[in-house]
């Protein structure tokens, strides 16, 4: 727990910079989703 207000918000500045972080679909989740009907292409960013 950070008691100190300046350091708490140093390290949501610092966290905040690093947002949004992107994501890979696997091979297996793309095709999962296929067969639910979602349209995704695997190792794009999302």
């Amino acid at each position: 727990m950070i008691d100190d207000y300046t350091t708490t918000m140093e390290l949501l500045v610092k966290m905040e910079a690093q947002l949004p972080i992107p994501i890979y679909l696997t091979r297996t989740l793309t095709q999962l989703m296929r067969g639910q009907g979602v349209r995704l292409v695997a190792k794009q960013a999302l």
